[in-house]
C-alpha cells in the first residue's frame, strides 16, 4: 500500500495562508466598531471588509478542498478521499488511467491544463490528482503502473533514469534553441532598475551600492529562473541557462515519455520534461520566441519524442 504525500508549497503553504486571511477576517468581525478607512477616503465599520475577507476566504477554501484529494492505492483498490468525499475504487470498475493526463482544474490551477493523474470509471466518473499537489507523484504513478494499467488498457511504460553523465562533446554537438535573454521583460525591468540606482548613485554613492546589491542579490536569481533554454543532440535533450552559466542537464532522449510545451499565462512560457520513470520537471524559457519554439517541436519529433503543444 502506498499513499500521496502533499506538497509543501502547493498545499501546506496554501492552507497556511488561507488560514491567516481568514483570521484577519474574523478579527474584523471580532472588532465591528473598528473604523477602516476605504479607497474613497471615507471610513466604515471593520464587519462589513471582515465579512468580505471571510467570504471570499471560504470560498477559495472551497474551491481549494475539492481539488485536495487523500489517496491510498492498494494492489486492486485505491481510497480517494477529500474533506467532504470518500469513495473505494475497485480494479474491476476503472476503464482507463492516464498518468500523464493534461486537465483544467479551474481556479485552483490558473484556469489552464495542468499534469495529473486522470482515473476513469465506469459509471464516468472522472477523478482528477494533479501532479503539483503531491510530493511523491512518481511514486504513485509506479504503484498504478504496476498494480492497475495493464488491467485497465492503459499503456505500461518501463522505468527509466536520466541522472547519468553525458559524454564529453555531447554538448558541442547539440543543436541550440533559445532567444535574446535581453528582449524579456523581466530582464529590461532587471537592467533598467540597475540602471536607474547607478545614476542616482553620482549623488548617493554608499546608499546606491547598498540598494545595488540587494536587487542583483534578490532579483537576479527570481529573473534567472525564468531564462532557460534547450540544446537537443541525437542522443540527449540539455538543459542550459542565460543567468545561470554553470546550470546543465542531460536527459536521454531515449528516457523521455514526453515533452509538454505550457502557456505561461502572464508568466513566461514553461516546458515540462515527463521522464519514463514518471519524474517531471519543468523549466520556464522566457526567452524562446514562437519561431523557437516551433523548431524545438519539430527537432523533437524528428528524435520521435512525443510533444503536446499547447501554446
Amino acid at each position: 500500500m502506498i499513499k500521496s504525500k502533499f506538497a509543501f508549497g502547493n498545499v501546506y503553504g496554501v492552507g497556511v495562508f488561507l488560514m491567516a486571511f481568514l483570521a484577519v477576517g474574523i478579527y474584523f468581525l471580532l472588532h465591528p466598531h473598528m473604523p477602516v478607512r476605504n479607497k474613497f477616503g471615507t471610513t466604515t465599520g471593520a464587519w462589513l471588509p471582515g465579512l468580505i475577507i471571510v467570504g471570499a476566504g471560504l470560498f477559495l477554501f472551497y474551491i481549494f478542498q475539492k481539488r485536495i484529494t487523500f489517496l491510498r492505492i492498494y494492489p486492486d483498490r485505491m481510497d480517494i478521499k477529500s474533506l467532504f468525499f470518500q469513495r473505494t475504487v475497485y480494479k474491476q470498475d476503472i476503464i482507463f488511467i492516464d498518468v500523464w493526463g493534461r486537465e483544467d482544474i479551474g481556479f485552483a490551477g490558473g484556469n489552464r491544463p495542468v499534469s495529473a493523474i486522470v482515473v476513469t470509471c465506469r459509471d464516468n466518473e472522472k477523478y482528477i490528482l494533479a501532479d503539483r499537489f503531491y510530493r511523491n507523484v512518481a511514486a504513485l504513478k509506479l504503484s498504478l503502473q504496476e498494480n492497475f494499467l495493464p488491467a485497465t488498457g492503459g499503456i505500461t511504460i518501463p522505468s527509466g533514469y536520466s541522472g547519468e553523465q553525458m559524454p564529453a562533446g555531447e554538448e558541442e554537438r547539440a543543436e541550440k534553441f533559445a532567444g535574446y535573454a535581453l528582449l524579456n521583460l523581466r530582464v529590461m525591468v532587471f537592467v533598467l532598475m540597475l540602471g536607474s540606482v547607478a545614476i542616482i548613485g553620482v549623488k548617493i554613492w554608499g546608499l546606491s551600492v547598498m540598494i545595488l546589491f540587494v536587487i542583483f542579490l534578490v532579483y537576479y536569481p527570481l529573473t534567472g529562473l525564468s531564462l532557460f533554454y534547450v540544446k537537443v543532440s541525437d542522443k540527449y535533450l540539455i538543459i542550459r541557462n542565460h543567468f545561470f552559466p554553470w546550470y546543465r542537464r542531460g536527459y536521454r532522449l531515449e528516457e523521455i515519455a514526453g515533452v509538454v510545451f505550457e502557456g505561461g499565462g502572464r508568466g513566461s512560457n514553461t516546458f515540462r520534461i515527463n521522464m519514463r520513470n514518471f519524474h517531471s520537471k519543468k523549466y520556464q524559457a522566457g526567452s524562446l520566441r514562437s519561431s523557437d519554439w516551433r523548431a524545438l517541436e519539430q527537432r523533437l519529433k524528428d528524435a520521435r519524442v512525443d510533444v503536446c503543444n499547447e501554446l
